[in-house]
């Protein structure tokens, strides 16, 4: 299991990611912020309230 999250330090962004299972800690720098905005939406759980599927009401025959 892992825990992450980014933080600022001394002005530069990094990405802070802990394995709880081996104790390992590592800390990376990001220089991109498009990097940033997809790891957060890996990491974000899906809202399900927010999923919509539209069911069709026509009737399909093989």
């Amino acid at each position: 299991m892992y825990l992450c999250d980014f933080m600022t330090f001394d002005g530069q962004r990094f990405f802070i990611s802990a394995d709880l299972r081996t104790t390992r800690v590592r800390i990376e720098p990001v220089t991109n912020e498009a990097f940033e905005t997809f790891i957060r939406a890996i990491l974000a759980p899906i809202d399900a309230d927010s999923i919509s599927i539209v069911a069709s009401e026509s009737e399909v025959s093989a």
